[in-house]
C-alpha cells in the first residue's frame, strides 16, 4: 500500500518513487495518485510540510530539541491560541510558531460573504483550507548545555525583511509565556531588542 500524508488543509499526498538523472531513487510526495508509488519512506529522509501544506522530502536532520521542550512550548501556546489555529515546527535548533489567519481578517471576510450559508464549522474549515499558516515567532536553542533560547519575530518593515531578536534570553516556557500573548495584538509590533 502506497505511503501517504494528510496535511493540514486535509489534501492527501502520495509517497512517489523516481530515479535521478544517475540512477539514483529520488522520492517526492504529490498530489496525485498516479505514477510510481512508494510504499515507505526510508529512514534516511523525512517528510516536512511547509505553511502553505505542500508536503516535500528531505534527507533526516538530527533533533537537537526534545519532545518535552515542544510539547512545554504547545502548552503555552494553546492558552492564548486554539489548537487548530497553530502549530509548532522543531527544524534543527529552532521551535517556529505558525499561526492560521492571525489578524483575523480572512475569518471577518468569510462570515460576512457566507455566515447565513454555513455552519461555522464549515466556515473554519473553509478558512483553513484556503488560508496558510504565517510564521510568528521562532524559538533558537542558543546555549543547548542550558537548555536557553531566544526569542525571534519577523520584520518586514521597508529595507528589514528578515528575522529579529527579541527581548533577552531565557527559557523556554517564560519566553512563551512573555510573547505568545502578543499574536494578533498591535503590541507585537512593538516588539523589538
Amino acid at each position: 500500500m502506497p505511503q501517504t500524508y494528510v496535511n493540514r488543509r486535509g489534501q492527501t499526498y502520495y509517497l512517489h518513487l523516481g530515479k535521478t538523472k544517475s540512477g539514483r531513487p529520488q522520492y517526492y510526495f504529490s498530489l496525485s495518485n498516479e505514477g510510481v508509488l512508494a510504499d515507505e519512506l526510508p529512514s534516511e529522509y523525512e517528510a516536512r510540510e511547509r505553511e502553505n501544506g505542500q508536503v516535500t522530502v528531505r534527507k533526516a536532520r538530527p533533533q537537537i530539541i526534545s519532545d518535552q521542550e515542544v510539547r512545554e512550548l504547545e502548552e503555552v501556546i494553546s492558552a492564548f491560541i486554539p489548537a487548530e489555529r497553530y502549530y509548532v515546527d522543531r527544524d534543527g535548533a529552532t521551535l517556529t510558531l505558525f499561526v492560521l489567519d492571525v489578524d483575523g481578517e480572512h475569518e471577518r471576510v468569510f462570515r460576512e460573504i457566507a455566515s447565513p450559508f454555513i455552519s461555522d464549522e464549515r466556515l473554519f474549515e473553509t478558512l483553513r483550507r484556503s488560508s496558510a499558516f504565517e510564521a510568528v515567532f521562532r524559538f533558537q536553542l542558543v546555549k543547548p548545555e542550558y537548555r536557553v533560547y531566544q526569542t525571534e519575530r519577523y520584520c518586514s518593515r521597508g529595507s528589514i525583511d528578515r528575522w529579529i531578536n527579541v527581548g533577552a534570553l531565557g527559557f523556554l516556557p517564560d519566553l512563551a509565556k512573555t510573547y505568545v500573548p502578543h499574536v494578533g495584538q498591535d503590541s507585537y509590533f512593538e516588539l523589538f531588542f
